[in-house]
Parts: C-alpha cells; sequence; structure tokens
C-alpha cells in the first residue's frame, strides 16, 4: 500500500505490449487477476443468465454459506479416489497370463546365466578389442623388442656402448662426465624396464589370443543382451531386478487386487461422509438464504411471490452429493418451478440481485459493479432496483451502468460516458456530472432534456426525492 493506505492499479499499453503495475511495482497479469478477485465483483447482464444453471447456484448457495473449507476436502477425498480407482483398474488391465509369466522368468534366467558385473561393461569391450587385434599387436611389439634388445646393434647396447665413453669422460671433465653418465645410466634402466614391461603385455596378449573364441562367445552374449535390455550392464540387471519384482507382484496378484478393492472403498466411504457433512451444511444455510431473498424481491416488485431452495439426491461427484436449485413462483397460487423453467429475463435480473444483496452479507469484496442489471425492467420496478442497489452500496462501492433513470437517480456520483470521432479514430469520454448536468442527463434518460419539458421536472423531482 502506499503512505495514504491506497492501492494505485495502473495498466500501460504499447504498441508492443501491455504492462500493470501495483503502487509502481510492475505484476504479471494472473496476480492482478488475482488481486482484482478480492476487490471487485463485476456482474454483467449474462451473469443473469448463468443463474439458471443448477452448477452456479450450487455455488452460491456455498459462497453465502462460507463452505470453501468443506468443499476443498470433498474435493480432495474425490481426487483420491479416482486415483485409487485409476490405480486399480490399470492393475487389472495387466491381469498375467501365463504367456506373460513365462517370458518374464526367461528374460530373467538370461540374464542371471550371464554372470554380469558392471566392471564387464569395459572389461569385456578392452579384452575384445586387444583379441581381435592381437596379430597386429604383437607384431607391432616384436618390432619394439628387437630394436630395444638385439644384441647386434639394439638401441640399448649402443647407448651402453655411450655411457662407457661418459665414465671415459670423467678422467678430462669430471663435472660434466659424471653429469653425462648419470643421465645415460637413468635411460638405459628405463629402457630395460620398458623392455621388461613389452615382454609381459606380450604374453598377456598372446594368452587373450589364445582364448578368443571363449572371449568372443562372451562379447557376442553380451551384445544380445544389450540389444534387448540396454545399453549398459547396470541396465540390463536393472531389467532382471524388474522382471523378479513383476513375478513377485504376480504371486501375490489376487493379494494385491483385493488390497486396492478395499482402499477404494474405504476412500468413497470417507467421500461419502465429507459429501453427507458438506449436504448437511448446504441444507442448513438454504433454510436460512431463501427467507432473506424472499425479504428482498418482496422490494424488488415480487410482493406476494414465493422463492425456495430445494435440495435433491445427486450422483456422487467432486461437488459431493447435492442437486440445487433455485426454484420460483413470481404469482400467489402457482406452485414453485425451477427458474430455467418459468423465470423470464427481468425476473431472473432481480432475483440475482436479491441473491447478491445476501451474498453481500458474508462477502469482504469492496466493490461491486453492475453492468445493466436492470436490463429488461422499467418504470416501479426500476425505481426498487435503484433503491436496493443503494441500500447494497451502505458500506462498500457499487458502481452501475444503467439506462434507466430511476436507477441512476439513486446514485451520489454520475458519471456520463459518450463517444466521438477525433482524427477518425473512435474514442471515449467519461465525465463526472454537477447537480445541473445530473438533471439534464436524467431528463435526457427520460426522454426530453429541455428544462421546460415534464421530463425534465420529473428529473429534478427523482433526484429531490432521493436525496
Amino acid at each position: 500500500l502506499c503512505d495514504e493506505g491506497l492501492l494505485l492499479i495502473s495498466r500501460r499499453i504499447s504498441s508492443k505490449a501491455s504492462r500493470h503495475y501495483i503502487n509502481s511495482s510492475a505484476v504479471s497479469a494472473q496476480v492482478l487477476r488475482e488481486l482484482s478477485e478480492i476487490l471487485i465483483d463485476i456482474h454483467g447482464p449474462y451473469d443473469n443468465q448463468s443463474l439458471v444453471k443448477n452448477s452456479r447456484q450450487r455455488e452460491l448457495v456455498d459462497r453465502i454459506g462460507v463452505l470453501e473449507k468443506e468443499k476443498r476436502k470433498v474435493k480432495a477425498a474425490w481426487e483420491h479416489m479416482k486415483k485409487l480407482e485409476d490405480e486399480l483398474s490399470e492393475f487389472e488391465s495387466e491381469s498375467p497370463s501365463p504367456e506373460m509369466i513365462d517370458y518374464l522368468r526367461f528374460q530373467m534366467k538370461e540374464i542371471d546365466d550371464a554372470e554380469l558385473t558392471e566392471e564387464d561393461d569395459d572389461e569385456l569391450d578392452n579384452q575384445f578389442n586387444l583379441a581381435s587385434n592381437a596379430n597386429h599387436i604383437l607384431s607391432s611389439l616384436n618390432n619394439t623388442t628387437q630394436v630395444l634388445n638385439d644384441d647386434s646393434g639394439s638401441v640399448i647396447e649402443k647407448l651402453s656402448t655411450v655411457l662407457r665413453d661418459m665414465i671415459d669422460l670423467e678422467r678430462v671433465d669430471k663435472e660434466s662426465g659424471e653429469k653425462f653418465s648419470k643421465t645415460l645410466n637413468g635411460t638405459i634402466a628405463e629402457l630395460q624396464e620398458l623392455s621388461i614391461d613389452i615382454t609381459a603385455y606380450s604374453q598377456k596378449i598372446e594368452t587373450n589370443a589364445a582364448s578368443f573364441k571363449e572371449l568372443e562367445t562372451r562379447y557376442s552374449l553380451l551384445r544380445q543382451l544389450r540389444k534387448k535390455y540396454g545399453a549398459t550392464v547396470a541396465d540390463i540387471l536393472s531389467h532382471a531386478e524388474d522382471c523378479r519384482k513383476r513375478l513377485g507382484m504376480i504371486e501375490n496378484y489376487d493379494e494385491q487386487r483385493e488390497q486396492l478393492k478395499n482402499d477404494v472403498l474405504f476412500a468413497k466411504a470417507v467421500l461419502e461422509k465429507l459429501a453427507e457433512k458438506l449436504s448437511k451444511e448446504r441444507c442448513k444455510h438454504a433454510a436460512k438464504i431463501a427467507p432473506k431473498i424472499n425479504d428482498c424481491l418482496k422490494k424488488l416488485g415480487f410482493p406476494d411471490s414465493e422463492f425456495k431452495i430445494i435440495r435433491t439426491e445427486s450422483e456422487l461427484s467432486i461437488h459431493g452429493c447435492d442437486h440445487i436449485a433455485f426454484c420460483f413462483a413470481p404469482n400467489p397460487g402457482e406452485g414453485a418451478r425451477e427458474l430455467k423453467e418459468i423465470a423470464s429475463s427481468g425476473e431472473i435480473a432481480r432475483i440475482m440481485l436479491a441473491v447478491k444483496t445476501v451474498l453481500a452479507e458474508v462477502d469482504d469484496i469492496p466493490m461491486l459493479i453492475f453492468d445493466e442489471v436492470d436490463a429488461n425492467i422499467g418504470g416501479k420496478v426500476a425505481a426498487q432496483v435503484g433503491l436496493q442497489l443503494k441500500a447494497l452500496a451502505q458500506g462498500r462501492q457499487v458502481l452501475c451502468i444503467t439506462h434507466q433513470a430511476q436507477v441512476a437517480a439513486n446514485a451520489r456520483t454520475h458519471f456520463s460516458i459518450s463517444k466521438f470521432t477525433r482524427l477518425k479514430r473512435t474514442a471515449t469520454s467519461v465525465k463526472t456530472l454537477s447537480r445541473s448536468e445530473q438533471v439534464s442527463e436524467l431528463a435526457r434518460m427520460l426522454g426530453d432534456d429541455t428544462k421546460s419539458s415534464a421530463a425534465f421536472k420529473h428529473a429534478e423531482d427523482l433526484l429531490q426525492k432521493i436525496a
């Protein structure tokens, strides 16, 4: 909030996009929408038509009764029950066949018989690669060994000759001779060690080559298992474990199915209990709401009408087990019937206004906006609607868009909305009216805004009477 306790909402519109602000801080459209739902209740012409829908009638009863907590519990219980039903359905759809059991056992045995370890991924690949290239590798190693160890001019023999020369150098230049001799000794030792390592490595390659057939068979098996069950040994072993678990579940299939059925029945019992509690609350509040709406309707031109809220049992759903119906008898001697069967648009508009009036007793929304709530009515009834809107405005802001002078006269402040063309573009103008302008505008709405007209005098009387 601002320092003055104000909440300033603005929207900046450009050719590229629009931005929303609350007290100069940018917010998303979703945040603004959620805030608006708390601050403003907009009632338009189409909302009247929604009143004939039983789902909307149920929502209004719940809202007036402040039953949001009970509704959330029913919704959560319904979703839990449906989740369990889906699990049961999926479980039963996978009812095991003898073929499936045999196939799972075959896969598990095939993997287990291979006796794989996760190290086999790299080890078998390396061993097979070496064994399959053994001839080429041994040829290269033999060449290297000959160069290092051949009696006739091997590298080690030649370096040994050079070493003897460096030892002779020590007699003339001890420091340089010792330095060179030390380096040559190290090099010769490393080459001798290298020769030993190469010989051992050659023997390993020869051993792998000797068992190549066995290695090839095992490597071929690994490749087949990779194609069937996964790219790595870890994947293959995981598949075997999955088969083991599924077989375990199949062995206890009947027991698990029975457990799932019991879970569904228990969840349904919980749902039914919560739905019954919600139903009782709805009935209790409906009994309180109907008389209040009847009182409002008497003020709106229905002195002898009867409004009832009828609850009947419905199929259990996410909304509970109630079918809520707003029933209305506009005249004495007529049985109350559902709004969608008998009510005219003018009657529905007034019933909705009565509902909104009752709803305002429990709603904290500070602003109500009515867009042509007085459609399809006029005369005395329009005046009564205006008085009801004025009463509704006690303690909150009511903004009403109307074409009825009898309704507008009840407002404390009047705005005139008009359209005009400027630079070949249509613009809308909103103007706050002074007292004299209010009289002229009401007279215009009544049909004649000349000061000598009866409409002008009637407009003055309306404002005087309301004041």
